[in-house]
């Protein structure tokens, strides 16, 4: 079995607006019309959330939009599902070239990541919530 994967990938407000329906059609097409689950293919989490949406035990994916907002899709088949699909439907909402899909990201220096560290501490600063526990 495969163990938790989250990406977290920031888009503009107009691809944000238009990735619901880039899911929610990958989802519907995503497994046989004979699967277990297929006439709940797309399960909107807006009213349970994610944990009173998905059966106990079954894997899924889970697409999250903004805090609340989701959908999820109940895995029938491990084998056949692709693992790729949530990236599959990224590259085609932003329009990047399919090569995009397969290149691995390559991790930043230490010394970078240290500054791109400290750069969003200072950011995010004044929306620490941390500093009202000391």
């Amino acid at each position: 079995r495969n163990h938790a994967v989250m990406e977290c990938i920031p888009v503009n407000q107009e691809e944000f607006a238009k990735a619901p329906l880039y899911f929610k059609k990958a989802l519907q097409e995503a497994e046989s019309e004979w699967s277990q689950h297929a006439s709940k293919a797309v399960i909107d989490t807006a009213a349970k959330g994610l944990r009173g949406s998905v059966p106990a035990n079954f894997p899924y994916l889970y697409i999250q939009f903004g805090y609340a907002n989701g959908f999820v899709h109940v895995i029938d088949d491990e084998a056949k599902f692709d693992r790729d699909l949530g990236r599959q439907v990224v590259v085609g909402l932003l329009k990047l070239p399919a090569e995009v899909m397969h290149k691995k990201q390559r991790a930043d220096a230490p010394q970078v990541q240290a500054s791109m560290a400290a750069a969003f501490r200072k950011q995010f600063a004044p929306f620490d919530w941390t500093k009202a526990l000391d």
